[in-house]
């Protein structure tokens, strides 16, 4: 937790891994490289947007 307040002290955007819950693929969604996004291909799934 230390270092969450030290980057936001000094306006750092840091990259803190969720390890355990992370998951690097999801069923239904496939990576779009030239927008850097993934996209929902299921029936129902509206186009939703992972960022």
């Amino acid at each position: 937790m230390f270092s969450v307040k030290l980057s936001i002290h000094h306006k750092i955007d840091a990259y803190i891994p969720n390890f355990g819950q992370y998951k690097p693929e999801r069923v239904g969604f496939i990576y779009n490289q030239e927008k850097n996004q993934y996209e929902c291909i299921q029936a129902g799934g509206n186009g939703a947007i992972l960022p």
